[in-house]
């Protein structure tokens, strides 16, 4: 992913969003940028939009509050209405039949250098690998309530084929569809990674480790780290703020009051240590004691 010095939040979300690679390699796989061209004009665009700052706040701010995937949507849908590139035809279209919805579309859009209508399923997502090999059931969600091959199969089955439905077909004609998929991918410490079938190669993959396994790093014990809570995943975290950042003795306290509260990983970042601001450098999932079993 090439740098981009963006101090808006939205905005170097928004960068991570179209620059980091899919954790997939897949056929539909839906690729934001033409070419090298059309990746240089989004550069400018969003570093002409940080310097209004607090308009693009406003933007977001003015939205009723959403879930991390509908935020998300919402990143892609801002740098689509200015990219001269994609025409947003529509977004959420509901399939209703019988006063009941069939399904939902995430985004219809118009790719003007390619003539074509496109539609695209956006989902991020974040999984820790809990089998034994590459199987995408393998793969479980923080919350224990998401497998990405569950995904896969609704994405696949359900979703991806809405653009086939005779309600589409009549609005908007024939439209190719396609999965923006983008999140991370998060392995056993001190294991080797059992890559997920279809793994995207030069994609960014990362490690979970018990809270006991991060006790016993003393590598990093003078370091400096930032709990991470949603929306603040999507994307390398800075922040300007020292009371946000932990020491190691701290974070652990943190986090097991955390798990006493809710039985699920909780995402860190360890931060590099400046004056004036800190920075992501590596970020882990820490696990329960048990987890992904029932809480002991």
């Amino acid at each position: 992913m090439a740098p981009l010095a963006l101090q808006n939040v939205h905005l170097r979300r928004i960068w991570w969003a179209l620059s980091t690679p899919s954790f997939l390699d897949l056929p539909d796989s839906a690729h934001y940028f033409h070419d090298d061209q059309h990746r240089a004009l989004i550069a400018e665009l969003l570093i002409k939009e940080d310097q209004e700052s607090a308009k693009v706040n406003a933007h977001f701010e003015a939205q009723v509050p959403q879930v991390m995937g509908r935020y998300f949507e919402q990143l892609l849908l801002y740098v689509l209405e200015l990219d001269p590139h994609y025409e947003v035809l529509a977004a959420n279209v509901q399939i209703i039949e019988d006063k009941i919805t069939r399904g939902e579309l995430d985004l219809i859009l118009y790719d003007k250098k390619k003539e074509q209508k496109r539609h695209w399923e956006v989902a991020l997502k974040y999984y820790l690998q809990v089998g034994e090999d590459g199987n995408h059931h393998n793969f479980l969600g923080p919350s224990r309530r998401d497998f990405l091959g569950r995904k896969m199969e609704k994405l696949r089955k359900l979703q991806l084929p809405l653009s086939h439905h005779s309600q589409i077909r009549a609005e908007f004609g024939d439209l190719k569809s396609e999965l923006f998929l983008k999140g991370e991918l998060y392995y056993p410490w001190a294991k080797e990674k059992l890559w997920p079938n279809q793994a995207r190669a030069d994609a960014p993959s990362f490690y979970f480790l018990s809270i006991h396994q991060l006790k016993e790093l003393h590598s990093v014990s003078t370091a400096k780290f930032c709990i991470l809570k949603k929306p603040d995943w999507i994307g390398p975290y800075f922040t300007e703020s020292p009371s946000e950042c932990f020491s190691l003795t701290k974070l652990v306290e943190e986090l097991e009051a955390e798990f006493q509260r809710i039985y699920r990983p909780q995402l860190i970042a360890k931060m590099s240590d400046s004056k004036s601001s800190f920075k992501e450098e590596e970020r882990y999932f820490i696990i329960p004691d048990g987890w992904p079993y029932s809480k002991p």
